[in-house]
C-alpha cells in the first residue's frame, strides 16, 4: 500500500537540475519539485538513487507556521492533504514537547 505522502509526490512536476560535475557515491539531486499541500508549498527533490525527499527549510517554515497563534493546518487544508498535514503537525507537537513530558 501506497502511503499519502507517497502518493502525493507521484503528483510533483519534476523540473531535471543540471548534472552534478564532480563523481560522488553519495546520493545527489537530480531534479527539483514543489509539493503543495493546501496553503503550504515544500521544495521537494529526487535523488539519484530515486528516493524523494522534502527540503528542510520547507519543513522548518511549516512547522513555524502551524506554531502561530491563529496557525493550525485544519482550515486551510482537507482530503489527503490533511492527512499529510496532520502527520507533520504530529512530529512538530512531539518535538515541541520537554524532555520527561508525555
Amino acid at each position: 500500500m501506497t502511503s499519502p505522502i507517497d502518493r502525493m509526490m507521484d503528483g510533483v512536476q519534476w523540473e531535471i537540475l543540471p548534472p552534478q560535475t564532480e563523481p560522488s557515491d553519495l546520493p545527489y539531486a537530480t531534479h527539483k519539485g514543489t509539493l503543495r499541500i493546501g496553503d503550504f508549498a515544500f521544495d521537494a527533490y529526487r535523488l539519484s538513487n530515486g528516493l524523494r525527499v522534502l527540503d528542510a527549510d520547507s519543513v522548518e517554515r511549516f512547522f513555524f507556521a502551524i506554531a502561530e497563534p491563529s496557525g493550525g493546518t485544519e482550515e486551510r487544508v482537507d482530503g489527503e492533504d490533511a492527512t499529510v498535514a496532520n502527520e507533520l503537525t504530529q512530529v512538530a507537537n512531539l518535538m515541541r514537547r520537554k524532555p520527561g513530558e508525555p
